[in-house]
């Protein structure tokens, strides 16, 4: 069964969605950075919902633009962390994957062409290369994927921990 997580590092975060699966936040994220993220989206809510009573379908661009891209480079500081996290260990993919993750081409490259991965393979932590994106050998392919540093497509991936069921 699924973990609920109301309260990150003494931090409510039950009544928010922040783009980022709150087992990772578990994780990485620290009270202040989430304080203000939450004042971030309070900030977007009523900006949004000013809009709306006076008459507007959408609220001006100059005024929600700044409070969006500053929430996106919390998630992206989030999800960097994480991949930074990786380490010796098995990983299991915890969802399908289609393009999000390519293939090990040389020491820097990465092809996309039939890098899908099913849900529940399982990977082993190989390095992080000298981009510090996070290689994986599939375990049943014995083929190399490589993880961008800070990607979405990171969220997919959780450390195995021997006699832990991995249920998220």
């Amino acid at each position: 069964m699924k973990k609920i997580i109301k309260e990150i590092d003494g931090e409510s975060v039950a009544l928010y969605s922040f783009g980022v699966k709150k087992h990772i936040l578990e994780l990485v994220a620290k009270a202040p950075e989430l304080k203000k993220f939450k004042s971030l989206v309070n900030e977007r809510r009523k900006i949004r919902a000013e809009a709306w009573q006076t008459g507007k379908r959408y609220p001006n661009y100059r005024d929600i633009n700044p409070i969006d891209s500053e929430l996106r480079g919390y998630r992206q500081w989030w999800r960097t962390q994480y991949t930074n996290s990786f380490e010796d260990g098995l990983y299991k993919a915890t969802k399908n994957l289609q393009y999000e993750v390519g293939r090990c081409q040389g020491e820097f490259g990465v092809t996309w062409r039939n890098s899908a991965i099913n849900k529940n393979t399982l990977f082993m932590y190989i390095r992080h290369d000298p981009l510090d994106n996070v290689e994986l050998m599939n375990l049943s392919s014995n083929e190399l994927v490589k993880i961008k540093r800070g990607s979405a497509s990171s969220e997919a991936f959780i450390k195995v921990t021997e006699g832990e069921k991995n249920d998220q």
